[in-house]
């Protein structure tokens, strides 16, 4: 336990986000099912207030590029099926990180259906179940990938199997700001030129209990985005994650928070190592 506490003492939480930053990736959140102008406008919100100067995209130490966004509320989670708590008791973090494998790589790691090699905390089990777009979504010809996923979360906090749902989709961020599209034309889905980015948005619709019943995650939601990073060739990737867990010891949600940031980031190294063994140096 001591051990435990000294470790967590190094785990941080992210400082409070600014409101651009809050509005932008709430906005991505809530608006996944929108018209393609609307969530490309979102997108293209939060690509501005990443790449402003304010973080530091190349720091190793991932306090440097995160944040913790404000609560999720009932509204922004209407439209899925969710466990039947209220979501502003979901503690916010948000880390962003600079990938040097260009976004045509990057496709490849969620079509994984084992997903362990790229899942640092999850490293025995992680079954990815394709439920729609397995066959088009690589090359676009479908915009959405709609998966099921069965994993074993394991760190210092907790090891507790659970599943949730995650889909993925394409979207161009080249598309015009929707007050430019006309209300009386269709909405376009693709520009002349199109600049690729890809979104996935997940959930629990239910709550699970731990091994050893003293654990209970009690909700999830996470947005995520990989956007290519014009100056390097690589991706940018951002990632906003709202989640409450139970626990049987007392630990402070800054430390809880510090904690899941640093998994995020860990998520993030492993993902290059893996697109760096299979596809080389980029």
């Amino acid at each position: 336990m001591s051990l435990v506490l000294l470790l967590l003492a190094c785990h941080r939480a992210p400082p409070p986000a600014n409101p651009e930053f809050t509005d932008a990736v709430k906005q991505t959140f809530v608006a996944f099912d929108a018209p393609n102008v609307e969530i490309a406008y979102a997108i293209r919100a939060l690509e501005g207030v990443v790449t402003d100067g304010s973080l530091d995209l190349t720091s190793n130490n991932s306090l440097d590029r995160s944040f913790a966004p404000e609560d999720l509320t009932e509204s922004d989670v209407t439209g899925f099926t969710h466990p039947d708590v209220p979501p502003e008791g979901a503690l916010p973090v948000a880390v962003v990180g600079l990938s040097p494998f260009p976004l045509e790589d990057h496709q490849h790691i969620q079509l994984l259906a084992d997903q362990t090699p790229v899942e640092p905390y999850s490293p025995n089990t992680y079954v990815r179940t394709f439920l729609d777009g397995d066959d088009c979504w690589i090359d676009h010809t479908c915009e959405r990938l709609e998966t099921s996923n069965s994993l074993v979360k394991e760190n210092m906090l907790m090891t507790v199997p659970y599943d949730f749902m995650k889909t993925f989709r394409w979207i161009d961020l080249n598309l015009p700001d929707p007050a430019d599209v006309p209300a009386d034309t269709e909405a376009p889905t693709v520009s002349a030129d199109p600049r690729w980015c890809y979104i996935a948005r997940s959930w629990q619709e239910d709550s699970f209990i731990g091994d050893g019943g003293d654990t209970t995650l009690v909700q999830s939601y996470t947005i995520e985005v990989w956007y290519p990073h014009e100056e390097t060739g690589g991706v940018m990737r951002a990632l906003s994650v709202w989640s409450q867990t139970d626990l049987s010891i007392n630990v402070s949600d800054d430390m809880i928070a510090g904690t899941i940031r640093i998994g995020v980031d860990d998520n993030f190294k492993a993902g290059d190592q893996w697109l760096e063994d299979n596809f080389g140096q980029p």
